[in-house]
C-alpha cells in the first residue's frame, strides 16, 4: 500500500511546503508526491503534471502512460522544464504565495466586516463562507445573478447530496483565485449590496 500526497495548492499556501521535506529517502517507501503545472506555476493551459516516488515506481507509471495515455506534448513538456528551472522556482516559490496570501487576508478581513463568518485556512484560493441569519447560499445568488455575478453554494459541494436538508444550505465558497486585485473593491461593494438587499 502507498501514500499519495497531491501537492496542486503546495504553493498556494502560506509558506510552501512539500511533503518531499520530510523524507530522508524516497527509494525506500511507497510514498508518491503530485503536483501540477496549473495552480501553482499558474499555466492551466500545458496540461503538465508530474509524480516524485521511488523508481520502481515510476517506471511502472511510465509504462502505463506511454500505452493508456499517449503521453503530452513534446511543446508543453519543453516549456514545464523552463517552469521549473531552479533559480525561477525560487522567485515562484516567493510570489505565488504573497499574492495569494494578500487576497485571501483583505478578501478575509472585508467578509466579516460584511457579516460573514469564515471557515478558511491558510492556503488555497478560496474561502467558505457562513451567511448569517439562516440565510441560504441560494438566496444571495438570486440577488449577485441580476448584478451579472455568482458565488458556488454550499450545497453544490455536499457528497451526501442531501438538497434542502444539507447542513450547508448557509454556506458559500467564493474564489478569488482568478480575480485581478483591481477588482476588490468592486467585488465587496457588489457582494454588499446583495447583502444589504437580503436584510431588508
Amino acid at each position: 500500500m502507498g501514500l499519495l500526497v497531491d501537492e496542486a495548492y503546495e504553493l498556494l499556501h502560506d509558506e510552501p511546503v512539500s511533503a518531499l521535506a520530510h523524507v530522508d529517502d524516497i527509494e525506500r517507501g511507497n510514498l508518491f508526491v503530485i503536483g501540477a503545472a496549473t495552480k501553482g506555476l499558474q499555466a492551466p493551459g500545458i496540461r503538465i503534471g508530474w509524480a516524485v516516488a521511488a523508481r520502481r515506481h515510476i517506471e511502472v507509471l511510465a509504462n502505463f502512460s506511454s500505452f493508456g495515455m499517449g503521453g503530452v506534448s513534446h511543446p508543453s513538456q519543453c516549456y514545464a522544464v523552463e517552469l521549473l528551472e531552479p533559480e525561477r522556482m525560487l522567485h515562484v516559490r516567493a510570489a505565488v504565495p504573497a499574492f495569494y496570501a494578500m487576497q485571501r487576508e483583505r478578501y478575509g478581513r472585508a467578509f466579516e466586516d460584511l457579516g460573514l463568518e469564515l471557515f478558511s485556512g491558510d492556503g488555497g484560493f478560496y474561502h467558505w463562507c457562513r451567511l448569517p441569519n439562516g440565510w441560504t447560499a441560494r438566496q444571495l445568488n438570486e440577488r449577485l445573478f441580476t448584478r451579472g455575478a455568482a458565488i458556488l453554494k454550499g450545497t453544490d459541494c455536499d457528497m451526501e447530496r442531501l438538497g434542502d436538508d444539507s447542513p450547508l444550505l448557509s454556506f458559500f465558497r467564493f474564489s478569488f483565485g482568478p480575480l485581478a486585485p483591481e477588482s476588490f473593491e468592486a467585488d465587496i461593494a457588489l457582494l454588499g449590496e446583495a447583502l444589504r438587499e437580503m436584510r431588508s
